[in-house]
């Protein structure tokens, strides 16, 4: 059992996980040439599986989450809630992990 502290302009979501998943989400950088085009930290996804089941996934950027930002597949001009960082707790309420956009 996982906690996820989600923060955005002090709001604060809590999130009680199973399993907890973090990789890069950004837009590749096009001056970069493949196969090192990879996606990069200015936008973080984290994929959470509730406890409860079901699965969630958030973004954590220092800006805006839309298709021209984000490689996951968000539908044309629909913007995604993002927030500033996450906090990831163990089941004793020490934080293991700090997500932030790179």
């Amino acid at each position: 059992m996982m906690t996820v502290k989600l923060l955005r302009s002090g709001v604060t979501r809590i999130v009680e996980a199973a399993e907890v998943s973090i990789y890069s989400a950004g837009t590749p950088d096009p001056k970069v040439v493949a196969p090192k085009n990879l996606p990069t930290g200015k936008v973080r996804a984290i994929s959470v599986t509730l406890s409860a089941g079901g699965l969630r996934l958030f973004y954590v950027s220092d800006g805006p989450v839309n298709r021209e930002t984000c490689v996951d597949s968000i539908d044309e001009g629909e913007l995604t809630e993002a927030f500033d960082c996450a906090y990831i707790e163990n089941a004793h309420g020490a934080t293991t992990e700090t997500v932030r956009a790179y």
